[in-house]
């Protein structure tokens, strides 16, 4: 069994709005097609106009800045919006269920309930959908060892699809 207690911080949730935007498969497209496209065109119309090519190098990181800037608007109007992100969240692991218990929630899961367990730097994400997740900050973990503990438990799944660390 591992408890972990846990609050999730704006930041933490933010660092999860940038990973999960940049890896969804439109995001791909979107970079990979949609921005050289545009680009391609406004170099068309600076070379009919004799500007130069300046316009596109303007154009390039103003479409990226446009983008990291709607995640953030939409991430800090969804953290604010709900009470239980700013909860302290108690997570209790065992080879069964995960059980959680906050202030304003009582819930036991089955690990079969999780598509994914996704490690990052600062989190991890327990997608229970494509669009949804248990967020656990690492920062709120006592030992490394419970980490690791938290690590294993999740490979011990067969079913349960993972990306995880090989350590700290």
């Amino acid at each position: 069994m591992i408890q972990i207690n846990a609050q999730l911080t704006f930041r933490d949730y933010l660092h999860y709005s940038y990973h999960h935007f940049f890896r969804r498969p439109i995001t791909k497209i979107y970079l990979g097609l949609f921005i050289p496209i545009v680009c391609w065109e406004v170099y068309k119309i600076s070379v009919d106009y004799d500007s130069g090519i300046g316009l596109i190098w303007l154009t390039l990181p103003g479409i990226f800045l446009i983008s990291l800037a709607s995640i953030y608007v939409q991430a800090k109007s969804v953290f604010k919006s709900s009470k239980a992100h700013h909860e302290l969240i108690a997570y209790t692991f065992t080879e069964n269920f995960i059980f959680i218990k906050s202030e304003s929630l009582q819930s036991e899961l089955k690990w079969d309930t999780f598509i994914k367990v996704v490690e990052t730097n600062k989190l991890f994400i327990f997608n229970t959908t494509t669009r949804s997740a248990l967020l656990i900050p690492k920062a709120s973990f006592e030992t490394i060892n419970k980490m690791e503990e938290l690590r294993a438990l999740i490979r011990s799944k067969p079913e349960l699809k993972h990306k995880l660390k090989t350590s700290a």
